[in-house]
């Protein structure tokens, strides 16, 4: 939070465990943490991080109303570490946080917008170098030719302030370690390409817009076919952030603040939205690997199936075939013993013995157990 008295910023100070004890048992935490700047909450989170007790409920009315109270003693005195923490009332200095209106003053202090395109940046050079064409829908306004339109369109009269709007934006981004990049696209339509100035942060593309608010009025027609309504630029500029991961999306001149005065949440902004789709992306990377894996465990467990549908198969034809040999060769062996009943044998190399020899050689390829090794 922000504060307003002598001093422009709350003053960082040093404070031992000890010293912070003895206060937390002085006065009520909810009006210490206001002389600290501090909400009840936040200083309540530095006691417990450093292991400071605090009242229990009720010591203070207690205390009121001369009834008996115990007071925590403070755990481990020997550590005596440091605590950084701002104070300023303590110091004798007069706090109050500053209104909406001061708060966005202040922010435009922090970045202020460039009072002329001199030694503007190499892309605003070249958007500013560009043709300029009239929009077909809305006359009163242009956009710079080679820059995809939807991007930045604005009438003569807003022209040089949106450039120093962006101008200012690309710097204080480039300070910042980011990237302002022109990226060719092609036309949907036509066989051109037209330039698209993106934000890179954090390895992610961000898409801006800018353009100027139109008006709309009535007008006398000629013919009925005519529109009714005509459009003129209200000298009003808005900023867009193009991207479905951005909490806040427009800004724009409003009755009392210009876009200008919102630099600062706009900045931010592209922050949060970069770091959005990164994390986004990360959950899309993630999800897609974790797909990969079960489509390859799936295959892998099917191959496995497979296999093992193979070995059934194969186990169970065995066992059949095994079967089959065993009947044959009983079979084969109740006819040669009825062959030896009625007519006393047979002569070798007559037609029954090659049968018998056939059949038996049959029964052999059958029979799992001989025809191959187990």
């Amino acid at each position: 939070m922000e504060f307003k008295g002598r001093i422009s910023m709350v003053e960082k100070h040093e404070l031992t465990r000890k010293e912070l004890y003895d206060l937390v048992w002085k006065k009520p935490i909810i009006q210490l943490s206001k002389e600290f700047g501090l909400s009840d909450v936040g200083l309540a989170k530095i006691c417990k991080k450093h292991n400071i007790p605090k009242p229990e409920r009720g010591y203070w009315a207690k205390l009121e109303h001369g009834k008996p109270t115990r007071k925590t003693p403070l755990p481990d005195e020997s550590d005596n570490d440091q605590i950084v923490i701002g104070i300023s009332a303590i110091l004798g200095k007069n706090i109050r946080p500053l209104s909406h209106s001061q708060q966005i003053k202040e922010k435009r202090k922090m970045y202020p917008i460039c009072e002329n395109l001199r030694g503007c940046h190499p892309l605003i050079h070249e958007i500013k170098n560009s043709v300029w064409r009239e929009n077909y829908r809305y006359p009163t306004l242009s956009y710079p030719d080679g820059i995809e339109k939807k991007r930045i369109m604005v009438s003569k009269t807003t022209k040089d302030r949106a450039l120093r709007f962006l101008n200012s934006l690309f710097h204080y981004l480039e300070a910042r370690g980011h990237e302002i990049k022109m990226y060719q696209q092609k036309h949907d339509y036509y066989d051109r390409k037209d330039k698209s100035p993106n934000i890179i942060i954090r390895d992610q593309e961000v898409e801006f817009i800018i353009r100027e608010k139109m008006t709309q009025y009535e007008k006398q027609r000629k013919h009925d076919w005519e529109s009714k309504y005509s459009y003129k630029a209200s000298g009003k500029l808005t900023f867009e952030i193009d991207s479905y991961c951005a909490t806040r999306t427009i800004w724009s001149d409003g009755a009392k603040y210009r876009l200008e005065e919102y630099l600062y949440d706009i900045i931010l902004h592209l922050l949060m939205t970069a770091r959005k789709k990164n994390e986004i992306d990360r959950k899309a990377w993630h999800e897609e690997e974790l797909r990969v894996e079960n489509e390859k465990r799936r295959i892998e467990e099917g191959i496995h199936k497979q296999k093992e549908l193979k070995k059934i198969q194969r186990l169970e034809t065995d066992a059949r075939n095994w079967r089959k040999s065993r009947e044959i060769r009983e079979y084969l062996k109740a006819s040669e013993s009825l062959i030896y009943e009625q007519h006393g044998g047979y002569d070798k190399g007559s037609e029954y013995d090659l049968w018998l020899k056939w059949a038996n050689n049959y029964a052999d390829h059958l029979d799992p157990l001989k025809c191959r090794n187990i």
